[in-house]
């Protein structure tokens, strides 16, 4: 979602980012919609049932630091 007092060039970049997220096919991550009615854009993104992208991804991350350390050991 975006800010309502987002910036013409924010709006701007918001959409170019939305139409390159169009393009992508992944397996876990996939764009629903964007939805351009009312004062803020959104994009409606698909439900991960595990939790949300973000932790997912920092913990995918710390494990992946840990391995590494592991074999330096």
């Amino acid at each position: 979602m975006l800010r309502k007092d987002a910036s013409s060039n924010e709006k701007k970049k918001f959409l170019k980012n939305a139409k390159l997220m169009n393009h992508f096919r992944h397996k876990h991550i996939r764009l629903l919609a964007i939805c351009l009615d009312g004062e803020s854009p959104l994009l409606m993104l698909e439900l991960m049932e595990i939790g949300d992208l973000l932790k997912y991804l920092r913990d995918c991350r710390n494990l992946q630091a840990s391995d590494s350390s592991a074999l330096r050991l």
